[in-house]
């Protein structure tokens, strides 16, 4: 008995070629083929508009005991039927609180926001280079 042998490299589509999937990688001389560069991603520019309905991701350092508090708000939150009560809900309320407690909080300067605003997008800058 004979033993078929397989082309693991075969599409799975219906319309079949005559080259093998691996000749892609072949080295072609320039005059065959000339190579259009290659198109880099756009990047969204990010444009922050400080709405307050908006929101932003952030992330804070808790001890572990003020992290366990705010588990056990959600926790018998939930169990008195306030069942979409999240930790977020907890951190937006305790704020909110302050804020009355403390009452009117002046606004930083501008100069201080465009420092910030700048720290901000040299991060995230560095966070896309590609690293390889």
């Amino acid at each position: 008995m004979e033993k078929k042998s397989t082309d693991l490299f075969r599409k799975a589509s219906a319309r079949r070629s005559e080259r093998h999937p691996l000749d892609n990688f072949k080295p072609e001389s320039s005059e065959e083929k000339e190579v259009a560069p290659q198109k880099s991603p756009k990047r969204v520019e990010d444009t922050y508009d400080y709405q307050d309905d908006k929101p932003v991701r952030q992330s804070f350092l808790l001890d572990l005991a003020t992290m366990e508090k705010i588990k056990d708000i959600v926790y018998y939150e939930r169990r008195n039927g306030n069942f979409e009560y999240s930790q977020k809900d907890v951190i937006i309320d305790g704020i909110r609180a302050l804020l009355e407690q403390r009452g009117d909080v002046p606004e930083r300067p501008a100069e201080e926001r465009a420092k910030e605003k700048n720290r901000s997008e040299r991060i995230k800058k560095a966070k896309r280079r590609n690293r390889y």
